[in-house]
């Protein structure tokens, strides 16, 4: 075989990469493909390069020359289903996805194929492709992640005895991970006995990988979330937390907020995008923990809504506006999102809406979007989707900060590790929807967990109004509703409206210093009319 010509220059240009000097390596993989364009590897880096830029259209349109000159490398297609995904591009990720395993039946591609269709709320379908996995041959490791997708498949179906059976055949296939038994453990119905809280224990503190002692420890301390002493509780839960490094840093989170407040003028907020063709969305936003999959079942509940998931559509759609804003007016997304005209705006919308069609399975003319941390794009909602609704979902900060402490997050919610990083964020998060209620008065729906407990057809009423929906009383009997959800909350919304979570952490505020402290004036129970 012979050697490559250009492998000097390109682990250069991987080294620069590595260094962050993404423009540097840019310029050193264009003159590799000057003189040889069809170079895979190049091709392949200056799709990496792109994807860090934010560019992630673009680094599909590498990775696809780079298949086109490499076709038989499953790395590659795998990268390129990735950067479509990080593009909001789902559909094209998909058929990226079946064109991939219609060439090369690759167990690493069946089991991306299987989890993208999970992701894109098509369960049944994901469902069967891991059940397809019948290769004694692979190891453990393998067949154990195999085996914890269909429980998280089978979970999100209402399969809750199935799905118990398929996270403990993960932990006896692969007995050093700790993630088949934080799923149980979040299951949130007792699932794990003595023997298995003795085996948390053993891995928390030896599981070869550091991701996995983190779960296991989670599991640990929700094994043990009966013990009456909260001091206790509490402990384990810090120590839990305290196996990740901390993720949040509540100065420059600050700054970040202040910054959106400056941004989002009266005047950035005027120009509008046209009203999008389809149904209309109604995002339910918030801090996670704070009640939402349980307003979502209620509105899923309705004949005329259709409830769908945390779809990841709208970050990416602010990613493509950031790269307009950057190639029409040369400026940053903040600083140019209120000079992007109305036909941009509209197409911004328009992509919304082709994307989010992939994740429906109904003609009813509203669906949800829950993703909680899309509060920060409120404003953006606004300006490319006219017709969408917004509800925010609050719950008592202490209750929920409590919550948000005890929930094992795989990544994006980096300030749950810590009690006052949780008080910083939920200050923020209140600033900036103050801020939204300030400029876009009435744009915004509020609703209270606490006042939906107790008296639940009033407020989902008064929801429906904001919606301009007729009442319609199967929303109370939410819990027989059959539909699939996909968050930590799937076995608690599948059962009728109960009290449980009201107090949760009230109850034990103090152990919880440095949560209530950090909340400052939203820790009072009147301001947050908490019961």
């Amino acid at each position: 075989m012979p050697s490559d010509p250009h492998s000097a220059q390109f682990e250069q240009a991987r080294a620069l990469l590595g260094q962050g000097q993404l423009g540097e390596a840019d310029a050193l993989v264009q003159t590799i493909l000057e003189r040889a364009p069809a170079h895979a590897p190049s091709l392949w880096l200056r799709g990496i390069i792109a994807g860090q830029q934010g560019a992630h259209d673009d680094a599909a349109t590498h990775f696809r020359a780079s298949i086109a000159a490499q076709p038989d490398a499953p790395e590659l297609r795998a990268a390129l289903i990735q950067a479509l995904e990080r593009a909001g591009r789902y559909r094209d990720a998909l058929a990226a996805s079946e064109d991939a395993l219609a060439r090369m039946d690759a167990p690493p591609l069946r089991l991306a194929h299987a989890t993208l269709l999970l992701r894109l709320g098509r369960n049944e379908d994901g469902l069967a492709v891991l059940d397809g996995f019948d290769d004694p041959a692979l190891p453990p490791r393998a067949r154990g992640e195999i085996a914890l997708q269909r429980g998280h498949a089978l979970r999100t179906l209402g399969r809750r005895d199935d799905a118990v059976a398929a996270y403990r055949a993960s932990a006896e296939l692969d007995p050093d991970r700790g993630a088949p038994w934080w799923a149980l453990a979040d299951m949130k119905t007792g699932e794990l006995d003595s023997e298995d809280r003795a085996r948390t224990e053993w891995l928390m503190m030896r599981a070869p990988d550091a991701g996995e002692r983190v779960q296991a420890a989670f599991a640990f301390a929700a094994a043990h979330s009966d013990d009456p002493d909260p001091a206790k509780t509490v402990a384990r839960y810090s120590a839990a937390n305290s196996l990740q490094p901390r993720a949040f840093r509540g100065e420059g989170f600050d700054a970040a907020i202040e910054r959106l407040v400056a941004a989002w003028t009266p005047e950035a907020l005027a120009e509008q995008g046209r009203v999008a063709i389809g149904p209309r969305p109604i995002f339910i936003v918030g801090l996670p923990r704070s009640g939402s999959t349980l307003v979502e079942q209620m509105l899923a509940s309705h004949p005329q809504v259709e409830g769908t998931q945390e779809l990841p559509l709208l970050p990416s759609v602010k990613e493509r506006a950031h790269l307009l804003c950057r190639r029409k007016h040369g400026a940053s997304y903040l600083d140019g999102v209120g000079s992007l005209d109305g036909e941009a705006l509209s197409e911004l919308g328009a992509h919304y809406m082709r994307e989010a069609a992939i994740f429906r399975d109904t003609d009813r003319p509203n669906f949800t979007d829950k993703l909680p941390h899309n509060w920060e794009h409120v404003g953006l909602i606004h300006k490319i989707l006219p017709h969408a609704a917004i509800v925010d979902v609050r719950r008592d900060p202490v209750d929920c900060g409590w919550s948000l402490f005890r929930q094992y997050f795989a990544r994006g919610v980096g300030f749950s590790r810590r009690l006052s990083d949780i008080g910083s964020y939920y200050r923020g998060y209140v600033r900036m929807m103050d801020h939204w209620d300030e400029v876009l008065p009435g744009r915004v729906h509020r609703l209270r967990y606490e006042a939906l407990v107790e008296d639940p057809q009033g407020e989902l009423r008064a929801l429906c109004a904001y919606l301009g929906l007729e009442w319609n009383p199967a929303m109370l009997a939410h819990h027989e509703t059959a539909r699939s959800v996909r968050t930590a909350s799937s076995e608690q919304v599948r059962r009728p409206l109960n009290r449980a979570g009201l107090g949760s952490g009230r109850r034990i505020e103090a152990h919880l210093p440095a949560l209530v402290s950090a909340l400052g004036p939203h820790s009072d129970r009147s301001q947050n009319k908490a019961v």
